[in-house]
């Protein structure tokens, strides 16, 4: 139903009403509502009568002058030059309209439906017009879903101001509650009852996990923008918890719309109840409550029928525009308004969301009915007619109502709904056999039934009394069709179409009559034909005349179509396309061309039709110039190019394409051969891009296999969706025979044909990318590799060819030639190009592919900035402040007032309550981390802060490791870590990283410190992180070894750790903390190396829990430590030597360069006594090692039977080039030598 539908319906109901007295004009509804007879009544003569009379006869000039004499301020008034206005596009005039309706009408039966009109109006509107009648009026008479309308048109005007004001609107104070814990499912099987099945119901608070039958209930926590709706693991009943604020006690509504059994209760109280599942269409029950000032809880359970429910909306709306939207003191039910319950009804497409029903008016009653069956909420419309029965028990309509509810409620057996149908319809007609709506819906049901006779009884008595009516006589023709009586059917049909002028229904089976002897519709019939029915007159085109020859014919109905909507580009093709049919292809081209210039954008349209009408009629010098033109226009487009080649084109790229069988015979001509399992004999690809910033592009590849595992390996190829194959085959071992595949549909690779050992695989295609949305001519070439892992390249070569003027951006890695640069027409050509290119072999410690293999990339007019938005934008998305996370921030501050304190207890809290599990630093929002307790930390910490008002910026930062060199072509692919950086208000910046569990507080990694950075601000500013002073990081080893005559070893060691290195020995205790025994065993694994047979017999943690150094201590004893000799003791040791030649320089020369990826600070104390009755007869030296690698030293002291060594190491991290790699080595070797520690005991 049209909304101007829906105002007839509600007008004339409000005029004439709904009577059974004989001979009274009457108000019947048949086809979608429509009155069989509008009368004089309905067309009175006051002006509100003639502006609608010329309205609903589509005069559109009269209605225009009518609405705009209306000066009276009826509501009827009102409402019809609001409507009218809407209408014709006059936005702020309906407004206007509507603001004073509520002035002046608010108690008006039509006032809810104006107020969703008024909200739907909101967004084409300015706020001026309405907050007279919207923030000023009393809201009391009107439905709870009126008042959500208008509380919503109050929530965006709040929101427009503030976000002028430059603040923010607490939307979510007005209407509709989004911000929701949840926990479920529990069992469905108690739904009948709907026992509880989370006792205690009124709980302050859902636990975070209840156990239910054997299993754990999480509870989670979402923001939802419309209904409730989380995806439901399955049906039962889910728990539902919400929180809000009020600011006064003023009287307001809670409404609930869902489709499941439900309680809701707030603060612990009762508010509402419902106990019936309804599958095909929400319920809504409303109750008026009072607030209290302040925070209050709501708690709804909801039984879920399956995963598909649509879910539940809870909406909390004042009763005055003045009063504050949100209470929580139950109101004693004498003071409860409306009808118990509270009964609004929600339409569909167009209709108002929500009707009113007014107690003690039956046709108010009785139009809820109606629309309850529209949208199918049966039993809503059930309870209506209860209402609406004992005050008018002789109105047919509530009989029609009822009896139509009963045929279609789906809560009842078919056959008995059936039977309480056609008795309700009966009953009606006993009444008053005069009525018509209930003796169509009996014939409908007949009809349906299989009783066409008996059916048709009741449509010829309609018929009779409305012989220009639609339905009656629609239903006639097609029970006169199933008769056989066609003479009889076709004027039952032209008599329907009297009635209805602008059916489709009607036009389409008036065609297929004419069609069925033999008659075409003429111009002059096509002419009476509502406009509305064009699609009709495309089918006859399409299925009828063409096929059948008439193409003269179709020809006159478009031209008459198209002189009916000369704005129709449709028609005109269609015109064209019959013109050049009927060979007129002078006139078809000039149509073409027509359609073209309409159409508002810059694209050429119609080229191919239009050339191939050219060739045609040997015009081929024009046809060949419109190629051209559309070619300058899209100079991108493939089906173009291949059109060009009749005018003796070479194809697309001809010029950039290389003759694969020629290759493949050179290379056998050649005798070359590589020794390997498979190599790629050519690799080659050619780019031209436009001004405009497409291009076309063509690949080509040959492979070579030569074993088994190569055919495996490569037997397979993908091409690109939307790529054109030029060649795709086997090309047998001797070069000249080739075998092309077998395309499978649905399959995804493509499986080469008699693939043998020796043989060559081929393919190449074109693909084509389009100009960018934004319209900017910027471009990207793919990045370029001259060396795979995959296997050797023997051949390897890049072309791109770009407009001549172009100045573009090249980013070259690694050793690639320079490019041979050349010009052709317009274009500059450059030519990369790298023969022999065997598999890479990156070298231990060497940095990451881009660097080492050699690459190349071309782009045009690249910034920064697009890329720097995005991802600022994602964590946009992610960090919005929200209610849920209130809580949230005031567990984590505790109380906490000053900036440093504040981020240092939030950083702690998060790193405590949230499991770090991110796919992207920023996925999910921060509220469903919080409700989940696990996702990013990042993206809940950044939001806590904001929500705390210290300030903060999210930073991109490129880690030690990446390319150091900086891309021609921006990109930010190597800013691969991200960091908070925190304003306190001291000196320097706080720089945090949530991420490991055990991290520091203002402190970042070494990899991530004086690194350069990108802040994703609006000003998106270029930073480098802060250095922190490099003694955090550095590892303090203390060990007091006291050897025994047998050489054993009884230790005492000690470790003391901040920086990274604390880091990782808290997350070791982390870890295995609840297991002692483990512990000791994976301390013995670690002292094995240096002690040999080792036993870790206790430890001891220190300061874990501090900000500050963690310190382990552990006792150990060892066998075997020192070598017994007839002399005395020997020991040669390397307790805890760095290692250093193993770990970074076992090569004996290099070519890449070395990342030593982390530095090495080590403080290392050693006492070793020796059992009694030796004495030290030979002692290590003191050392001291100072390159621009790192340092090194040694001290020794000792008396006749212990030594105290302390020797400390320190190497940065650094990149070592091949040039200096062999001083690298030779420091490396020095420490290495110098950590072996060498001592005799002797008597």
């Amino acid at each position: 139903m049209t909304i101007s539908r829906l105002l007839i319906f509600l007008v004339l109901a409000s005029v004439v009403g709904c009577s059974s007295a004989a001979g009274s004009r009457r108000v019947e509804f048949l086809d979608d509502s429509r009155p069989l007879d509008f009368g004089p009544v309905a067309y009175g003569s006051r002006p509100v009568d003639v502006a609608f009379g010329a309205w609903f006869a589509g005069d559109v000039g009269a209605a225009d002058v009518a609405f705009s004499a209306l000066a009276d301020d009826s509501a009827l008034s009102l409402l019809g030059k609001a409507e009218w206005q809407t209408l014709r596009g006059d936005f702020e005039g309906a407004a206007a309209a509507y603001a004073l309706f509520f002035e002046g009408h608010m108690d008006n039966p039509l006032a809810d439906f104006a107020a969703v009109r008024l909200e739907s109006l909101l967004p084409l509107i300015s706020d001026e017009l309405l907050l007279s009648g919207v923030a000023t009026a009393d809201w009391g008479p009107l439905s709870a879903s009126a008042r959500i309308g208008l509380t919503r048109v109050a929530a965006k005007l709040d929101a427009e101001r503030n976000q002028r004001a430059g603040g923010r609107s607490e939307l979510v104070r007005f209407g509709q509650l989004e911000q929701w814990a949840w926990a479920g499912p529990f069992g469905f099987y108690e739904n009948s009852q709907f026992e509880v099945v989370y006792p205690p119901e009124t709980q302050p608070k859902l636990e975070q996990h209840t156990q239910y039958q054997n299993r754990s209930v999480p509870r989670w926590e979402q923001q939802f923008e419309d209904f409730v709706s989380p995806s439901w693991p399955s049906g039962g009943v889910y728990y539902f918890e919400s929180f809000f604020e009020a600011d006064g006690n003023d009287p307001f509504t809670v409404t609930f719309r869902g489709s499941g059994s439900t309680t809701v209760w707030i603060d612990g109280e009762e508010i509402l109840e419902r106990h019936n599942w309804e599958a095909l269409a929400p319920h809504q029950i409303s109750r008026v409550v009072a607030l209290n000032p302040g925070r209050h809880r709501t708690l709804v359970k909801y039984a879920v029928g399956n995963r598909n429910d649509p879910g539940f909306q809870l909406m909390l709306t004042p009763t005055t525009g003045k009063a504050p939207p949100y209470a929580i003191r139950a109101v004693e039910p004498g003071a409860t308004t409306g009808v118990e319950p509270s009964v609004f009804l929600r339409g569909r497409g167009p209709l108002p969301d929500d009707l009113t029903l007014i107690a003690g008016d039956p046709f108010y009653l009785w139009l809820a009915a109606y629309f309850a069956l529209e949208v199918g909420e049966f039993s809503r419309g059930r309870f209506a007619l209860q209402l609406a029965m004992p005050l008018a028990e002789t109105f047919d309509c509530l009989h029609l109502a009822e009896g139509e509810l009963s045929q279609t409620d789906g809560e009842l057996d078919p056959t008995l709904a059936t039977n309480l149908s056609i008795a309700s319809f009966l009953r009606a007609l006993e009444i008053d056999p005069l009525a018509g709506l209930p003796r169509l819906m009996l014939g409908r049901i007949l009809y349906d039934q299989g009783q066409i006779e008996e059916a048709l009884q009741h449509f010829d008595l309609l018929a009779s009394a409305y012989p220009e009516s639609f339905r009656p006589n629609y239903f006639r023709y097609l029970i006169l069709s199933d008769l056989g009586w066609l003479a009889p059917a076709e004027l039952a049909l032209r008599k329907a179409a009297q009635d209805k002028p602008t059916s489709c229904t009607i036009a389409t089976n008036i065609a297929d009559q004419e069609l069925a002897v033999g008659r075409y519709p003429t111009p002059e019939s096509v002419a009476q034909r509502p406009s509305v029915c064009t699609s009709v007159d495309d089918l006859l085109i399409d299925f009828h005349y063409v096929p059948s020859g008439k193409v003269k014919e179709a020809l006159e109905l478009a031209q008459e179509l198209e002189r009916r909507d000369p704005t129709s580009n449709e028609y005109r093709i269609t015109i064209a396309s019959l013109l050049a049919h009927l060979g007129r292809v002078d006139e078809a081209i000039a149509e073409y061309a027509l359609a073209e210039s309409d159409d508002t954008s810059d694209a050429p349209l119609f080229v191919e039709e239009r050339v191939d009408l050219l060739l045609a009629a040997n015009r081929g010098d024009e046809a060949k110039a419109l190629l051209e033109d559309a070619l300058v226009r899209d100079p991108s487009n493939i089906a173009y190019h291949e059109l060009m080649r009749r005018f003796g084109g070479e194809g697309i790229l001809a010029d950039l394409r290389v003759d694969g069988l020629g290759v493949v015979a050179e290379h056998l001509a050649s005798g070359q051969d590589t020794k390997q399992s498979a190599f790629y004999l050519l690799d080659y690809a050619a780019f031209r891009y436009f001004r405009d910033g497409s291009s076309l592009s063509v690949t080509h590849q040959i492979i070579r296999v030569l074993n088994k595992d190569a055919k495996n390996q490569h037997g397979e190829v993908k091409i690109p969706v939307g790529a054109i194959v030029l060649n795709l085959r086997t090309i047998k071992a001797d070069g000249v025979t080739t075998v092309d595949p077998e395309v499978i549909p649905n399959k995804n690779s493509i499986s080469m044909p008699n693939l043998e050992i020796g043989d060559f695989i081929e393919f190449e295609y074109i693909t084509a990318s389009r100009p960018r949305v934004d319209g900017t001519p910027s471009f990207r070439a793919p990045r370029w590799y001259f060396q795979i892992y995959e296997a050797p390249l023997m051949y390897s070569e890049l072309v791109v060819e770009v407009p001549a003027e172009l100045e573009i951006q090249i980013d070259i890695r690694g050793p690639v030639p320079p490019p041979t640069i050349t010009e052709h027409d317009a274009f500059k050509r450059y030519t990369y190009l790298m023969t022999e290119m065997m598999v890479p072999r990156p070298e231990p410690g060497a940095p990451n592919s881009l660097e080492i293999v050699p690459s190349v990339q071309l782009g045009y007019d690249i910034d920064i900035e697009p890329l720097r938005d995005g991802i600022r934008n994602s964590v946009l998305a992610t960090t919005v402040p929200s209610d849920s996370l209130r809580d949230a921030l005031e567990l984590g501050r505790a109380g906490a007032t000053e900036p440093r304190e504040i981020a240092k207890r939030l950083f702690r809290f998060v790193k405590a309550e949230i499991t770090e599990d991110a796919d992207t630093y920023f996925g999910s929002p921060a509220s469903w981390v919080w409700t989940s307790r696990s996702g990013s930390r990042m993206a809940l910490l950044t939001t806590l802060l904001e929500m705390a008002g210290v300030p903060c910026e999210v930073v991109i930062l490129k880690p030690f490791g990446a390319p150091e060199q900086d891309n021609a072509v921006p990109d930010l692919s190597n800013y691969t870590q991200v960091v908070l950086r925190v304003d306190v208000g001291d000196e320097q910046m706080v720089w945090l990283d949530p991420t490991q569990t055990h991290a520091k507080f203002d402190y970042l990694p070494p990899e991530l410190q004086g690194r350069p950075g990108l802040v994703l601000s609006p000003a998106g500013e270029w930073t480098v992180s802060r250095s922190y002073d490099p003694e955090i990081n550095r590892q303090h080893l203390e060990f007091e070894l006291l050897i025994g005559e047998d050489g054993a070893v009884n230790g005492v060691g000690r470790e003391r750790s901040d920086g990274v290195h604390g880091t990782r020995l808290r997350n070791f205790v982390g870890r295995f903390r609840s297991d002692p025994d483990e512990i000791n065993s994976r301390l013995s694994e670690y002292l094995v190396r240096y002690f040999g047979d080792v036993r870790v017999t206790h430890h001891d943690f220190a300061d874990v829990e501090s900000d500050g150094p963690v310190t382990l201590a552990y006792d150990f004893e060892a066998s075997n430590f020192a070598r017994v000799t007839n002399a005395g003791l020997d020991i040669r040791t390397t307790v805890f030597a760095d290692e250093l030649l193993q770990r970074f320089a076992t090569l004996p020369s290099r070519t890449q360069d070395l990342l030593v990826p982390f530095p090495t600070n080590t403080e290392l104390d050693i006492v070793i006594s020796l059992p009694s009755g030796l004495t030290l007869s030979s002692l290590p030296e003191n050392v001291e090692i100072v390159t621009a690698f790192g340092t090194y030293r040694r001290t020794v002291e000792a008396n006749e039977q212990d030594v105290h060594l302390v020797e400390r190491l320190d190497l940065p991290m650094q990149r070592v080039t091949p040039a200096q790699y062999t001083d690298f080595q030779d420091f490396c070797r020095q420490v290495d030598n110098a950590q072996i520690i060498q001592l005799s005991g002797r008597p």
